[in-house]
């Protein structure tokens, strides 16, 4: 035995030596090895689709189709349900992964060899029917099982709920506090910061919070982004909340990258080179607005909006002591920015960050300019 008539063994080992290594670039290895993948696993299931002649297709019956439905209905959630003992997959679950488990290229590569060593070399004329069959499988569940996946998560309620978790960058009294409430809505919560005495200080009130720089390629491999449909960009750094947004875009989308409002180029109608992500709560609210506030007394609260007590009522109650964040209804959120028309409605919960006392801030005053220039 040789490396040379054993490639497997010998790719095996060099995977084994590259996940040990510490090479900067294999996250870019990966993620070539990841294209390279699908190219060549594609171009496989050409070749050995163009070894399977009509001819062939043409010995398939009705009890090749019995043999499909054995497989899809008895053999494969009996592979399942045995693997799965001692698990802590619920039964729905087992009972999902019984239905898409998947059947692919190896099938299909062996099955040929088997069907060809079969036939050729020990006079079974009757294996040629296995490549065809085990094509005719291929591609039946994925036809049936592909396209009822969806239906079938949605009657065992497995389907995961479209994500609507926060990650926070920041871990400052104000990202904290904003955190906690959101986590004590039930929603995922995760911040980051490079402040050490920040993110020990959020991990003592409860919240998951990672020790790092959020555009470091570490930080990339080590973040979990399960759950989470929004970024709340939000350090006293207005580089770092852009180029945050401007990175997480790809993942989470335009419309889910918030950031707090520049502290540059705030002229009136400028488009700041700093604002990568959709505002949150308005243009005047900076790191050193909420750092006014939050040291005022300024805290996030949640008020629930009722028809006798509705968001007009709010705003002509609190005025400009109250900053509306955003809304939660139905387990969804709703962010105030710039951009949409923020109006909450009767039996949404709003949060804000609100003053117990109406306090005159920068905000107030720019709030009452915009109002004289629009009049």
């Amino acid at each position: 035995m040789n490396w040379r008539t054993n490639p497997g063994l010998t790719v095996t080992v060099m995977g084994i030596l590259l996940a040990n290594r510490n090479l900067k670039q294999l996250r870019e290895i990966w993620f070539f090895k990841e294209k390279l993948s699908v190219l060549l696993i594609s171009t496989l299931f050409i070749l050995l689709a163009a070894n399977t002649s009509l001819a062939e297709l043409q010995m398939l019956n009705w009890q090749a189709f019995a043999v499909l439905a054995v497989v899809i209905l008895v053999l494969r959630p009996l592979g399942v349900q045995l693997s799965a003992m001692g698990s802590k997959l619920s039964r729905n679950e087992r009972l999902f992964l019984s239905w898409i488990a998947p059947r692919g290229i190896v099938a299909a590569a062996i099955s040929s060899l088997f069907a060809y060593e079969l036939v050729e070399y020990a006079g079974y004329e009757e294996a040629r029917i296995i490549a065809p069959l085990t094509f005719l499988i291929i591609v039946g569940t994925v036809l049936i099982q592909g396209s009822s996946a969806r239906r079938v998560a949605e009657i065992l309620n497995v389907r995961e709920a479209e994500p609507q978790g926060f990650l926070i960058l920041g871990a400052h009294r104000f990202a904290s506090a904003l955190g906690r409430a959101l986590k004590e809505s039930g929603f995922v919560v995760r911040s980051i910061d490079t402040n050490w005495n920040l993110v020990r200080k959020a991990r003592m009130e409860g919240l998951t919070v990672y020790h790092g720089n959020i555009l470091s390629e570490h930080m990339e491999n080590e973040l979990d982004l399960s759950g989470i449909g929004h970024l709340l960009a939000l350090t006293a750094n207005d580089e770092a909340n852009a180029l945050a947004c401007k990175k997480l875009e790809e993942e989470l989308g335009s419309a889910g990258v918030f950031q707090l409002a520049p502290q540059s180029g705030r002229e009136r109608n400028e488009v700041s080179h700093l604002q990568l992500g959709r505002i949150l709560g308005g243009r005047n609210l900076t790191y050193t607005a909420v750092e006014d506030l939050t040291r005022a007394g300024a805290t996030i609260k949640k008020t629930r909006l009722t028809p006798e007590f509705t968001y007009t009522d709010f705003r002509d109650l609190y005025g400009a002591s109250a900053i509306p964040l955003m809304v939660i209804r139905n387990k969804m959120v709703e962010v105030a920015t710039l951009e949409n028309g923020f109006e909450p409605q009767p039996g949404w919960t709003l949060l804000s960050l609100q003053l117990d006392e109406p306090l005159i801030t920068d905000i107030q005053e720019e709030e009452e300019e915009d109002a004289v220039e629009a009049a």
